[in-house]
């Protein structure tokens, strides 16, 4: 859920990362493994500050081509996803608090990306929220074999002729990460 697409492109040797939904997230790297680990940390960094000046949490657009999805790391998805349904039911920190039968400073660290919380403890103010807490996990090497196995099905139907069409019609070609995040999307039409 907390996954934003970043783009990177070379800049004087280096790689540099940029965040088209969450500007303030700019970073480097000296490889392309580098920077996407720097690129974790300063969307992190950058979406803590959301958090600190109470703003409301930019969202997430679909990758483009060329752009890689840069998701937050489990624990600052737990608590985006705990400030978020805060925001949503529009209690202070002193009610969450009161409800959890807490001081509010732990409310504060509840919602810092930079302070270690307990599982429990944000399941806890979920909870005092009204929500629950729910973890998933998928197999990311099955959905790529899916996609790479549904485009190439997508492509013979798109590279077909059409009946009664010229034989002069040019193929389009279907990108398979494309096909994947039109699947995760839901999205009805194959990428142009």
């Amino acid at each position: 859920m907390y996954s934003y697409p970043a783009n990177l492109t070379k800049d004087n040797g280096t790689l540099l990362v940029r965040f088209r939904d969450v500007p303030e997230a700019i970073t480097f790297g000296e490889t392309r493994e580098d920077a996407l680990r720097h690129a974790k940390d300063a969307l992190e960094t950058a979406l803590d500050m959301y958090v600190d000046g109470g703003k409301p949490l930019p969202r997430a657009s679909v990758a483009r081509r060329g752009e890689v999805d840069v998701p937050v790391g489990a624990q600052a998805a737990m608590k985006l996803a705990l400030y978020d349904a805060y925001r949503v039911a529009g209690v202070t920190k002193s009610e969450l608090a009161r409800r959890m039968g807490i001081p509010k400073t732990n409310v504060d660290r509840l919602f810092s990306l930079t302070h270690a919380s307990r599982v429990d403890m944000i399941e806890s103010a979920a909870a005092a929220l009204g929500k629950r807490l729910v973890v998933s996990m998928r197999n990311v090497a099955a959905l790529l074999l899916f996609a790479l196995s549904a485009s190439s099905q997508i492509a013979e139907a798109f590279t077909r002729p059409c009946a009664g069409s010229d034989s002069n019609v040019s193929e389009r070609s279907i990108d398979p990460v494309d096909t994947l995040r039109a699947k995760q999307n839901r999205v009805t039409t194959p990428p142009a």
